[in-house]
C-alpha cells in the first residue's frame, strides 16, 4: 500500500521555542506547546556543514540555527521555513572566530559573533530576512557564546575581555550596563526570573 500522507504542518506561530531551554528562565517549560504524543516526523532538511548546529529556536514561521564552527571558515546563521524546512535565508559572518547560539524575540534574531576585540559584536537581525537591524561591539578574546537572554527591552549576554555580564537595549543595541565581577568563563547563558538576572559559571 502507498505510505500514509505526511501530517499537516503546524499552523504558523504555534509552539514557539525562542531561546535556549525555551524561555529566559531556561526551565524547558513551554506553556504554549501544542504537540501531543504520539508525534511523527513532518519533514527533514539538510544544512551542509561538517560542524554541529546550535540548539534550534522557533518563532513565527521560522526555525533558526547557527553553525558552531569555532576557528573554521563556516560562520553562518540559517533560517528555515517551519512548514517544509526550506531555507529562508542564510547570514554568513565571514572569516571570524565563531558565531554563538541564536535567540529569537519579537521578530528579531539576536546572536553574538566573536573575533577578539575589536571584531566581536552582538547582532540584531530581521527574523524574516536576516538583514541587520543593529550591531553593538562587545570586548572579547576568543569566546564561545551561548544564547542571549531577551526580556522585554533588555538583551543580556556573556561578554568582556575577561568575561562578565552585559545588558543592551533590545530596540537599538544601546549599552545598559556591564558587570565585570564574574569569573572568566564563557559558554553560558544568563537566566531571568522576577526582576533578577542569574548566571552560573565555572562548570
Amino acid at each position: 500500500p502507498p505510505p500514509p500522507p505526511p501530517p499537516p504542518p503546524p499552523p504558523p506561530g504555534t509552539s514557539p521555542w525562542p531561546t535556549f531551554a525555551g524561555g529566559p528562565r531556561h526551565t524547558g517549560e513551554n506553556p504554549t506547546e501544542t504537540g501531543r504524543p504520539p508525534l511523527s516526523p513532518a519533514w527533514s532538511a539538510t544544512i551542509s556543514s561538517t560542524y554541529p548546529l546550535s540548539p534550534a529556536v522557533v518563532w513565527n514561521e521560522r526555525i533558526v540555527v547557527s553553525v558552531l564552527s569555532w576557528g573554521s571558515t563556516e560562520k553562518r546563521v540559517c533560517a528555515l521555513n517551519l512548514n517544509d524546512g526550506v531555507t529562508t535565508w542564510t547570514r554568513d559572518f565571514g572569516n571570524v572566530f565563531g558565531v554563538g547560539h541564536p535567540t529569537v524575540a519579537d521578530g528579531r534574531v539576536y546572536v553574538q559573533q566573536c573575533n577578539q576585540t575589536p571584531g566581536t559584536f552582538l547582532w540584531c537581525l530581521n527574523e524574516a530576512t536576516g538583514g541587520t537591524l543593529w550591531s553593538s561591539a562587545v570586548p572579547a578574546q576568543w569566546s564561545r557564546y551561548w544564547a542571549p537572554t531577551v526580556v522585554g527591552e533588555s538583551v543580556v549576554v556573556n561578554g568582556g575581555s575577561y568575561e562578565g555580564l552585559y545588558g543592551y537595549r533590545a530596540s537599538n543595541g544601546a549599552l545598559l550596563y556591564f558587570n565585570s565581577t564574574l569569573e572568566q568563563y564563557d559558554e553560558w547563558s544568563p537566566t531571568f526570573d522576577g526582576n533578577t538576572v542569574y548566571s552560573f559559571v565555572g562548570g
